[in-house]
């Protein structure tokens, strides 16, 4: 219902935040999502330009992330979410701010670090990485070691980032919500937190909430058959 679409929605949350509930929940409306290394709902060729886009930003230095064309990169494609996006979110939204609306989803900070530190440790354990216990999943929000590329802080876990502890990653982590909170405008962003709330034993109403947002939205409104 919601595709073809004239803005570009950008899942802003981390990993390990419901990113890809949210990708499958908004390809479920009609629209091709990038997420990681899957393109839901999305043309032969659309995916294949989305692996693209995604290789192009991996491979890319963080000393070039602001000149990179995303406009010519992701036309197209509805929405993007997870790996690289966090990482270049700053200069993906400074380029597409007039026509991006963001979704920033969330979860208690202390909570994501422990996640993705269990996550990394994961990992090593079923011989992926060679990553050692106690260090916490690179790449840490907002962090840009010179001269490596996102594609080799995840092969070689290089950096200062080895030794971080999990409370480190917490703050790195809010401040990054914190920083998306601040630069997005109110009405051009969503914040969705599906896990504060989980003793409640209720199923968080993702999909209400994405339509109702997305609905409310002028530029997807002339595109959708929301009532």
């Amino acid at each position: 219902f919601f595709a073809p679409l004239t803005g570009l929605i950008i899942v802003a949350g981390e990993g390990k935040t419901g990113t890809d509930n949210i990708s499958k929940t908004l390809a479920s409306f009609g629209m091709c999502v990038g997420h990681w290394n899957k393109a839901y709902n999305c043309t032969k060729g659309k995916a294949h330009q989305w692996f693209r886009a995604q290789n192009h930003i991996m491979d890319a230095k963080p000393e070039v992330y602001g000149s990179i064309d995303y406009h010519r990169l992701l036309n197209g494609i509805d929405a993007v979410a997870d790996v690289p996006i966090p990482t270049v979110f700053p200069f993906l939204y400074d380029a597409l701010k007039t026509r991006s609306f963001v979704i920033l989803s969330t979860r208690p900070s202390n909570e994501w670090a422990q996640r993705r530190y269990d996550w990394g440790i994961h990992l090593a354990t079923n011989g992926r990485r060679e990553d050692t216990p106690g260090v916490f999943f690179d790449p840490i929000p907002l962090q840009y070691p010179r001269n490596y590329s996102l594609r080799e802080r995840y092969k070689l876990h290089v950096s200062t980032f080895n030794d971080t502890p999990i409370s480190t990653g917490a703050h790195a982590y809010a401040a990054y919500n914190a920083y998306v909170r601040n630069t997005v405008p109110h009405d051009r962003l969503l914040e969705i937190d599906m896990f504060s709330n989980r003793s409640s034993n209720k199923a968080f109403p993702l999909r209400a909430t994405l339509y109702k947002y997305l609905c409310a939205r002028k530029r997807f409104r002339e595109a959708c058959m929301c009532s």
